[in-house]
């Protein structure tokens, strides 16, 4: 007999990894699966693989590290993307905000409040999936609205 954590595999259709979780598939997506053809409004880099676009990101389109001149210790990140305006305290998540701005489709924008909410149903889904659900049925909405 199958146990449920079986039944509830949900797999990539990228490449080979496998998870019990939706939003666990869509931080990987996400993560590691940045296209092959740059976003970036104007450059027409294209890259035989996805780990050679992740590294023309990271080296063409740099996250910018600004200190703070008041206390040396304080740096944050800004995600490079053309008006995204994004702030962290880690650059590899900065990073991240850069690959997702890759693989989105600049046609549909999204809006600020749906990406926070995806950002917090990603959390929810991997620390606690009861409250997951209600901040999907959020997003949805949100989504709908937008339509």
């Amino acid at each position: 007999m199958a146990s449920n954590q079986d039944q509830q595999q949900v797999h990539c259709d990228k490449c080979d990894f496998t998870t019990g979780t939706a939003g666990a598939l869509n931080q990987h997506q996400y993560r590691k699966h940045v296209g092959t053809r740059c976003g970036w409004p104007g450059c027409q880099e294209e890259t035989v693989d996805e780990e050679a676009m992740r590294s023309h990101l990271r080296h063409t389109h740099a996250v910018v590290e600004v200190r703070d001149p008041n206390d040396a210790n304080a740096v944050t990140y800004h995600c490079p993307w053309p008006e995204c305006g994004k702030t962290f305290s880690r650059p590899h998540t900065a990073q991240q905000c850069l690959y997702r701005h890759n693989v989105e489709d600049p046609a549909m924008p999204v809006s600020e409040e749906i990406e926070e909410r995806l950002d917090a149903l990603n959390y929810s889904i991997m620390s606690r999936e009861g409250r997951a659900q209600a901040l999907l049925s959020e997003v949805e909405e949100l989504v709908r609205r937008m339509d």
